[in-house]
């Protein structure tokens, strides 16, 4: 059984197209944060609260200019084709479901506000399509790769022109696509199933957070377009999920481990102690691979319980917080490396009521890991004193 998991655990993480968009979001982030400040530059400055939302939509546009170059750039370098073709094309694709816009600020900020609506999915399906086709032409057709990258460029295009001269937008129709994922990833059930997902991916060795993280995100990066749109025009933030919701549930990184980082500080054990001291300052910025891999955490039988059950219970009483308005909801994206409590605070605008659940969280799963904490405290400590034992019985000896 677990071979099976790990063999087709290996097939999704190994599948070229999921490396291709792992890569391709990533990258694109750097554009994110180019746009945003681009854009907060950009004339005219309003009101600096609406200059600063208008930048994150701005961001999330050109996240998705880039990231239709960048997906098919990698997924041809993977499939061995012409990547630089194959990236220029795709960005040509994207092009042509773009409206007509004139040069001037407000256009570019219009276009990029356009696009961040679902823009990232429209991205992702055209690149893929474009090197899949590529792919195809070159391996079972046996064209050459220019060849194959100019023909499939040439179907595509012809069918989004087709498609746009018939008054059906292809941005919109695959927005349209997406829009059960949309829903479903705004539910609590989606949001366990994806924690689950990145922590026992962890558990079995994995970076879950990386593989997993990059192929949602786009849903996710949609859903906080909508919270940022809702906020920019004073109405009510309809989405309850976005990317900083799994910050909050992977407080001090993947397992939510912040708080065995200070029972770990306090452990009668040197190991553990010692490995306590050197995770804490890491943990408050969400970095725990002093924990995954000098514990370790990694099949780790006694902590896996906690490591993957409390970013579901955190998750739970987050959804509950935020679907009542007991706190503020969620329209700023900021770097996942913010402490837990400071980046409530910020990502909601100044929620200190999100803030104050934050730091209540902590305690919850600080008595939520103590059980199996000290289970395996005992089972160390006799480790060490056997191992004290015989070292003791070799100077004897000698």
């Amino acid at each position: 059984m677990k071979e099976k998991i790990i063999y087709y655990l290996r097939r999704l993480i190994e599948s070229k197209v999921t490396l291709a968009i792992r890569d391709g979001i990533l990258i694109s982030l750097y554009f994110l944060i180019l746009g945003l400040i681009i854009s907060f530059l950009i004339p005219p400055h309003q009101v600096f609260y609406k200059k600063i939302l208008e930048s994150l939509r701005a961001g999330l546009g050109a996240m998705a200019i880039s990231a239709s170059f960048v997906i098919a750039y990698k997924l041809a370098k993977y499939y061995n084709l012409n990547p630089m073709l194959s990236g220029f094309f795709s960005l040509s694709l994207l092009i042509l479901t773009f409206p007509s816009i004139s040069l001037t600020s407000n256009s570019i900020h219009e276009l990029l506000t356009y696009l961040a609506q679902g823009g990232l999915f429209a991205a992702i399906i055209l690149g893929i399509s474009l090197v899949r086709g590529e792919k195809f032409l070159y391996e079972k057709i046996k064209l050459s790769s220019l060849s194959a990258v100019i023909i499939s460029f040439l179907i595509l295009a012809g069918l989004i022109l087709i498609l746009e001269n018939s008054g059906i937008k292809v941005h919109k129709l695959i927005f349209q696509i997406f829009q059960p994922l949309l829903l479903a990833g705004d539910s609590l059930p989606w949001a366990f199933l994806i924690l689950f997902c990145i922590c026992f991916l962890q558990f079995m060795g994995v970076h879950g957070a990386g593989i997993i993280g990059s192929l949602v995100s786009p849903i996710y990066l949609v859903l906080l377009q909508n919270n940022i749109q809702a906020a920019y025009l004073g109405e009510k933030l309809p989405q309850i999920i976005t990317p900083p919701f799994f910050h909050w549930c992977l407080f001090g990184g993947t397992g939510a481990t912040l708080p065995l980082c200070f029972l770990l500080f306090f452990s009668k054990s040197k190991h553990l102690k010692k490995i306590g001291k050197i995770s804490i300052l890491p943990g408050l910025i969400n970095i725990n691979e002093t924990l995954t891999y000098g514990l370790p955490l990694i099949m780790n039988p006694i902590l896996s319980i906690p490591f993957i059950s409390a970013p579901l219970i955190l998750a739970l009483i987050n959804y509950l917080a935020l679907y009542f308005n007991f706190i503020e909801r969620i329209y700023i994206l900021i770097p996942f490396a913010v402490p837990v409590p400071v980046g409530a605070y910020i990502v909601t605008g100044g929620g200190v009521k999100a803030a104050i659940l934050m730091l209540i969280n902590f305690f919850i799963i600080l008595l939520f890991y103590y059980p199996f904490f000290k289970i395996y405290e005992k089972k160390i400590l006799k480790e060490e004193k056997n191992q004290l034992n015989k070292n003791l019985n070799k100077i004897l000896q000698q």
